[in-house]
């Protein structure tokens, strides 16, 4: 047989089509254009098309056998065709027609008829196709009544009136344990706007996209709209029920909720539940249990025409989901217009010589969705900030965005996170700005000036603060509510953005430096130099290093790992020896590393001074895999000269750990001569060994997957020498730097996409006022790959030639992200009180870059000190 599927409004676009033929299961057809001609037998069930240009579903079913009996006159006939839309007779040829019309949706809710098992032709996001065959399967009188007592069906945590989100918690009932349920969630115009369900799934109904409970961080989006939730089938104490008493089913009735219907409305910039910066916030989990990728979910929010400015935070986590808002205006024909397509989320692989836009940061026009990925794993789960700007559009009353997100359909557990809300305006204007002309920098505070010098060791470090801007005005700012709401511990909400791109992008990987913030604000401390890294002609002093990072998450089902700590004492228990090994081996390879063995250090070595780091991944519960908020890290630092044992027992593996507490016997003396070693092992037993001996005194958990570490002791600390060589010179700086695409808006329509120059615009237009003097203090600089636009707002811009006219807006040559630099000169080598203060970074560079920087403070010996430029100092 041959079915053919086309649209007189899709003809010619292409579509994802997913069947689910009534014999059981889920047919993925592929992506094709319509009209598409399906050949096969079992051509019966549901389909479903999604056209990925118009972020639009399209459902439409093809009655089973067993749900609909048509019976046809013995007279001739014309030729006839079974489609959604027209009453279907017997035909060689089935040919079913999507006659969807254009996406026009309503957002009216109306009430909404029964449903019963087997739906009318459906559709989603606004279609309104003119079905003619209902067919419908009516229970028998003598069917069992699950909605009233015993059974008493019901559904927790059940909100029928809410903004955006879809809030229903299980479905419960008193006449046993419920195992499994399918609930068809229907708009107004009677079409599946939702599939939900519990347990496996069963193969006359097919499958569903969200998992119970949908409370909290597993709401699903929706438009506004009126839903009623129409039980499909549910499985209690091993009996499955359904309305028409399908074959190896129990016929019962179980329209329980048709009168307990949802109203949905969209969001808008008033009806939120923060009191901060933002005024919604939606976050969404596909966490234990998902069986499936969960489906893309949207909801509408109405525009205010006065206010044409959307702040928006998303986050993507490790595993990257995809963000997309599409504007409806009725001065644009109701058609979507695609204002932001955005993927956030996962990290830069930072291996391999041959550049791929796929790895690391896209900003291209050509590009839909745009690509945005966080340099190293300590970021992947900050935001990526925007404010989207359409003040190029005639907005009017009833106008609205559809805020789209789509999961990442590779893992069925994933996990994201949206701030968003409207502006009348936005202020570009920063308190900062003053720091973009001369003096060029932050002042320094000249009382804070504090040397720190001993003779006897010869070392010196110096001590200061920064003016700056006041925190409590820079929390009223635009640029820091919605770029850097990381800023400030008081910023409302707080949300890191933070993005350095921490590896080389070279020629492989498209990051460069994104989002970053530091030191703005009045009284940021700095020092040139530290206890620990003293201004000193010799080295000497210690500090406390790290070793190793953590390793990827494995499992090895269906063994068992129970990782329990009782006091001082940890216990590794395995259900397979192989497991146990592989922490024990791990273990032996990290004594190994340290070189614990064969002989320990003494403990007036600084080699005695080390920690194994034990990274216990732990399980959400029991059967947690790799995904996403599925495990988190716990870590335990122990002593080498812990007792380290194990133990072999049929299905009792055991690795146990005695750990060791010691004394610091380590140096004495002053505290910036030998003491500084002194100082740094005596905090590194109170930071590193005390805490982990005396923490989770009982502790345990368990994983029926073998859920762990790969290399679980891969991870040491330590205390070490600092440089031999000393170091007679230091440089500081603050910073801020802005991702380029958070502040440019491209609207694209049509299929492909296609950009619409007169309806994209900037945020603020920064760097406008002239190739090098901005005015305004920001700069696009570019990606280290040619045509990568990983680009980013910075305050100045890098000159690498000499004579470069850039010199004039950057006379000191700052990194292009840096707002201040300066940098302290050890002058005299046997005197610890003489130093040089420049602005710049001086003594760090060759040839005509160390002549940038210049004097404007010097301290000789016990004489005043010599302020050379007072307009560097407050």
């Amino acid at each position: 047989m041959i079915t053919r599927i086309t649209s007189p409004y899709y003809s010619g676009q292409t579509a994802e089509i997913i069947f689910s033929p009534c014999s059981g299961g889920t047919i993925n057809l592929g992506t094709h254009l319509l009209p598409y001609d399906y050949v096969s037998d079992n051509y019966e069930g549901s389909y479903s098309l999604y056209f990925s240009g118009f972020s639009i579903y399209c459902d439409f079913n093809i009655p089973c056998p067993c749900d609909l009996i048509v019976e046809f006159p013995t007279t001739p006939t014309p030729t006839p065709t079974i489609t959604p839309t027209i009453t279907p007779t017997i035909t060689p040829t089935p040919t079913p027609t999507s006659t969807d019309p254009p996406p026009t949706p309503s957002k009216t809710p109306t009430n909404t008829p029964t449903k019963t098992l087997t739906p009318t032709p459906t559709t989603s996001f606004g279609f309104t196709p003119t079905p003619t065959i209902t067919p419908t399967i009516t229970p028998s009188t003598g069917s069992i009544n699950l909605c009233i007592p015993p059974c008493s069906l019901g559904l927790s945590t059940y909100v029928q009136n809410s903004i955006g989100q879809l809030i229903c918690g299980n479905l419960t009932g008193s006449c046993g344990s419920i195992t499994a349920y399918t609930i068809f969630w229907y708009n107004s115009l009677g079409n599946i706007a939702l599939k939900s369900g519990f347990g496996t799934f069963y193969s006359f109904v097919g499958s569903y996209n969200y998992n119970h409970p949908m409370t909290v961080i597993n709401s699903p989006m929706l438009p506004p709209d009126t839903y009623t939730p129409i039980l499909q089938a549910v499985t209690i104490a091993g009996t499955t029920y359904t309305s028409s008493g399908i074959s190896g089913t129990t016929s019962a009735i179980m329209d329980c909720f048709s009168a307990q219907q949802v109203v949905i409305e969209s969001f808008n910039c008033s009806n939120g539940t923060l009191t901060g910066n933002y005024e919604h916030r939606v976050q969404f989990t596909a966490g234990p249990g998902s069986a499936v990728p969960p489906g893309s979910m949207y909801a509408y929010f109405d525009m205010d025409p006065s206010k044409k400015y959307f702040p928006f935070m998303f986050r993507g986590n490790l595993i990257p989901d995809t963000l997309k808002i599409s504007f409806i205006g009725s001065n644009y024909g109701n058609v979507p217009l695609v204002v932001e397509y955005i993927t956030v989320g996962g990290i830069v692989t930072c291996t391999g010589s041959t550049f791929s836009f796929a790895n690391g940061i896209d900003y291209r026009v050509s590009s839909t969705p745009k690509l945005y990925k966080f340099g190293s794993s300590g970021e992947y789960n900050n935001y990526f900030p925007k404010v989207l700007n359409l003040s190029n559009f005639v907005i009017n009353s009833g106008d609205y965005l559809i805020i789209e997100v789509i999961p990442n359909q590779t893992q069925n557990q994933t996990s994201w996170d949206l701030y968003f809300t409207c502006l009348e305006t936005f202020n570009c204007e920063t308190c900062v700005q003053q720091y973009y002309t001369y003096p060029y920098g932050q002042e320094i505070i000249l009382s804070s000036i504090n040397p720190v010098f001993n003779f006897d060791c010869n070392r010196l470090y110096v001590l200061f603060k920064l003016n700056g801007c006041s925190e409590s005005t820079l929390l009223t700012e635009d640029i820091f509510k919605y770029f850097h709401p990381d800023f400030s511990g008081l910023s409302n909400p707080y949300l890191n953005t933070k993005n350095t791109g921490s590896c080389n992008p070279g020629n492989s990987t498209c990051v460069n430096r994104q989002s970053s913030y530091f030191g703005l604000t009045y009284n940021t401390p700095l020092s040139f130099g530290s206890v620990l890294q003293p201004l000193s002609p010799i080295g000497g002093g210690c500090n406390i290093y790290s070793n190793g990072t953590t390793t990827l998450c494995t499992t090895n089902s269906p063994n068992t790992v129970t990782v329990t700590k009782v006091n001082n004492i940890i216990t590794i228990t395995c259900s397979n020896q192989t497991d146990r090994d592989s922490f024990f081996n791990s273990y032996l390879s990290s004594l190994s590393t340290i070189s614990w063995t064969p002989t320990p250090p003494l403990s007036t070595s600084l080699d005695y001074y080390k920690v194994i780091i034990f990274d216990h991944y732990q399980p959400v519960n029991i059967a947690s895999n790799c995904a996403d908020n599925q495990f988190t890290l716990k870590s335990w630092n122990f002593h080498p000269s812990s007792v380290v044992t194990t133990s072999n027992a049929p299905g009792n593996y055991q690795m146990i750990i005695i750990m060791n507490l010691i004394t610091n016997n380590y140096g004495g003396g002053a505290p910036i001569c030998v003491s500084p070693c002194s100082a740094t092992t005596q905090s590194f037993i109170n930071t590193e060994i005390t805490p982990s001996y005396n923490i989770d005194p009982n502790y345990s958990s368990t994983s029926n997957t073998a859920l762990r570490s790969i290399n679980p002791f891969a991870r040491n600390r330590g205390v070490g020498p600092s440089s031999s060589a000393g170091q007679m010179n230091f440089n500081v700086f603050t910073n801020m730097e802005i991702p380029w695409y958070s502040n440019i808006t491209y609207i694209y329509s049509g299929s492909p996409l296609t950009i619409i120059p007169s309806l994209t615009a900037t945020t603020c237009n920064w760097g406008g006022n002239g190739p090098f003097i901005s005015g305004d203090g920001f700069f696009k600089t570019e990606g280290s790959v040619a045509g990568c636009e990983a680009a980013n707002w910075s305050p100045r811009v890098k000159t690498m030639v000499q004579g470069d006219p850039s010199l004039v807006e950057n006379p000191f040559n700052f990194y292009a992200f840096m707002y201040t630099q300066y940098s302290g000169v050890r002058t005299d080598t046997n005197d610890p009180r003489s130093f040089d203060i420049y602005v710049g970074n001086k003594g760090w560079a060759t040839g005509w870059l160390d002549l940038l920087p210049v004097l404007i403070y010097r301290q000789v010996g016990a004489n005043p000190p010599i302020i050379y430029d007072p307009n560097y100092f407050v």
